[in-house]
């Protein structure tokens, strides 16, 4: 069998990643709202627990697929005063709310995941950086990717 080189393309960058969220549980048709000034967030996924059931006449380990354990989410954000988006993913952090997150990078493509809030953090800025907040929680459940 004899390989076939693929054609080369162009990669996506970071820029014009849009990250938008909106209270969990509403109505579909509720809009997302885009968060202003996200500089980094952390990639949605996560990993299979390993079960262990091997026997114990048994000579080599034996595992199962466990439960998915989402990724803890970071979502970093410039801080822009009176921004009345940023202040209330600043009060759900604070008030422990489940919100959907949605990513759409570059070329269209999507990820909805929906994060179990934890906290709001504002990061002591240095002499050469902005005022930063960093929106924590945990993914719960999986990611689900729509290609453009």
């Amino acid at each position: 069998m004899s390989l076939t080189p693929t054609t080369k393309k162009d990669a996506i960058t970071g820029k014009d990643t849009l990250v938008a969220y909106r209270l969990h549980g509403q109505t579909p048709e509720a809009s997302f709202e885009t968060i202003p000034g996200v500089s980094v967030f952390t990639s949605p996924g996560g990993s299979v627990e390993d079960v262990d059931q091997t026997c114990i006449a048994e000579d080599a380990k034996r595992y199962l697929a466990g439960a998915y354990d989402g990724n803890e989410i970071t979502v970093t954000m410039h801080h822009y005063t009176g921004d009345s988006v940023q202040a209330a993913l600043i009060a759900a952090a604070n008030a422990g709310s489940v919100i959907d997150l949605q990513i759409e990078y570059q070329d269209g493509t999507t990820c909805d995941i929906t994060v179990a809030l934890k906290t709001a953090q504002l990061q002591q800025p240095s002499l050469s950086d902005t005022l930063k907040w960093d929106i924590v929680g945990k993914q719960s459940g999986k990611a689900v990717w729509t290609l453009a």
